[in-house]
């Protein structure tokens, strides 16, 4: 599973739990939205949610805070797959990718309120969901216009877009060498791109 079709399917994992209340018996695993913690449960009081994680600490949450995994059946496989080819088909290809320049090189902020300012996100996930599709158009645009260095700004943070990226890149471009940004300009929150190979296709 690729980096932007495990990111996708996060998030419809997410919206389709919230759209149907799911029953939580004692020893289901659950894991918490928006971050990387699951575990198994050991008790249940109201809406509170405990659970035991691999590391033998037990955790509280809401139980509107959790989220039950589905077993990966063949059924949720394909409508994952369909819900996907659905939102890639349906993203708009009139937006304007977000290019600077500095010296020679494109440059492009991924910050969510440079992207998309006037865009709620509700998940977390749902905003690196729109983060790698614009990754993955400019990476083809500089392709197609033979542009050789790109720097994708992404700040320091938790550093899941940082990885999520370098994932993609490594996963879909073979031509693509990357490297941190320079410290001077972006301290620890950039990562550059040299394009060595134009004639690769582009990612599909």
């Amino acid at each position: 599973m690729d980096s932007f079709f495990r990111a996708f399917v996060e998030v419809y994992l997410i919206l389709q739990f919230k759209r149907k209340k799911v029953n939580l018996t004692i020893g289901d695993l659950v894991m918490v939205v928006d971050e990387n913690l699951r575990g198994t449960v050991t008790r249940l009081e109201e809406e509170k949610v405990f659970f035991e994680c691999e590391d033998g600490f037990e955790y509280c949450y809401q139980r509107s805070q959790l989220l039950k995994p589905v077993d990966d059946g063949i059924e949720f496989e394909l409508s994952a797959h369909k819900a996907y080819d659905s939102f890639v088909s349906t993203e708009p290809n009139t937006f304007e990718l977000p290019i600077q320049h500095h010296k020679n090189k494109w440059l492009i902020d991924l910050h969510i309120e440079t992207l998309a300012p006037k865009r709620n996100f509700v998940l977390q996930h749902e905003a690196l969901l729109f983060q790698l599709e614009v990754i993955k158009k400019c990476i083809e645009a500089a392709i197609h216009k033979r542009q050789r260095k790109i720097i994708f700004v992404h700040g320091v943070g938790k550093g899941r877009l940082r990885h999520e990226m370098r994932y993609f890149i490594d996963h879909h471009y073979s031509g693509i060498e990357y490297f941190d940004g320079d410290y001077r300009d972006f301290g620890f929150g950039a990562t550059e791109l040299i394009i060595h190979d134009f004639n690769q296709d582009d990612f599909s």
